[in-house]
């Protein structure tokens, strides 16, 4: 794979331009498996209004992919393509008060967020499903992103609204987060018809999980948190995550243990980054599954950071 990313602040206005592209290639050496190439562009103009009390910003962007595929079944066809517009509007508030406790002088914000998109249905049957997957909403993040799916092969029709707020505590003296929490949640308009697979259903849910987490810097370089996923159509905890990380400004290791009693699943995930030598950064992550007692994901990357440009190769 091979992309480029850019993005510009136009002179003299509160527009930015950004554009997104890369070029994959997909080979397999299973005859049965289709392989081909893929382009995909995204261009996007943002307008920016932020001020220190809040934000507002209306964005457009256009997703323009294609492909050149082989060992296609017949009725399909070698070359499909597709153009979907986005259209979203991010926008927030911060509020703060002081507050004196145990002896500390801090901050409190308190942070609310709405965030609506709208992506057309276009019918995107003739597209082979490479390295895309519907994500699981399992960081606050993923709520207030326009796509559906992780990468490129789809591009989710949707229309909806999300809400979240998130407080966090600072130490007024030295600036420093010392404890954070957040909820998120997705309000549906519309039924949402783009699937990974063609035998799978509209997905016609009005309203998503409920997304929660708290966090706390133990340290400077020594943080935790945890989050946990409600499900409102089972009325119970879908997942649960446990996060332990230590990040100084080269060093990283993270732990973290997950739990979904709805399938009775749980995992540690350990990953660690560390220099190899100037510039260069060698990663570590492995995915372990204490049900099945047995790794489910080893991966391994080696990187350069030269600061303005960066590459990385990986294993897994």
């Amino acid at each position: 794979e091979i992309s480029l990313n850019w993005a510009s602040k136009l002179p003299n206005t509160s527009f930015e331009s950004g554009f997104q592209g890369a070029w994959t290639s997909f080979k397999h050496p299973t005859a049965s498996k289709i392989v081909g190439d893929r382009l995909n562009v995204r261009p996007s103009l943002v307008f920016n209004a932020e001020k220190e009390y809040g934000f507002v910003r209306p964005q457009l962007d256009i997703d323009l992919i294609s492909y050149d595929l082989d060992r296609i079944s017949a009725g399909k066809t070698q070359r499909p393509s597709l153009v979907v517009p986005t259209i979203s509007i991010d926008s927030g508030i911060i509020l703060e008060r002081n507050s004196l406790s145990f002896g500390q002088s801090w901050l409190q914000t308190l942070e609310p967020r709405i965030f609506y998109v709208f992506v057309p249905y276009v019918n995107q049957d003739n597209q082979p499903l490479f390295d895309d997957g519907e994500f699981d909403l399992d960081s606050t993040s993923k709520y207030f992103i326009p796509n559906r799916f992780h990468r490129t092969d789809r591009v989710g029709d949707t229309n909806r609204i999300s809400f979240g707020v998130e407080s966090r505590l600072i130490e007024s003296t030295s600036g420093k987060q010392q404890l954070n929490a957040s909820l998120a949640q997705m309000f549906y308009l519309s039924h949402r018809r783009v699937r990974e697979t063609l035998e799978e259903p509209p997905l016609t849910n009005r309203y998503s999980d409920l997304f929660g987490e708290i966090g706390a810097n133990l340290t400077d370089q020594l943080s935790t948190s945890v989050d946990v996923v409600w499900s409102w159509n089972d009325k119970q905890i879908s997942s649960s995550d446990i996060h332990l990380d230590y990040e100084n400004s080269w060093n990283r290791i993270g732990l973290s243990y997950r739990f979904e009693p709805g399938e009775s699943k749980e995992s540690l995930m350990a990953e660690m980054t560390w220099p190899l030598f100037r510039r260069w950064l060698v990663g570590l992550e492995n995915l372990y599954s204490l049900q099945e007692s047995a790794n489910l994901y080893t991966g391994l990357s080696i990187g350069y950071d030269a600061c303005c440009w960066a590459t990385q190769f990986e294993l897994s």
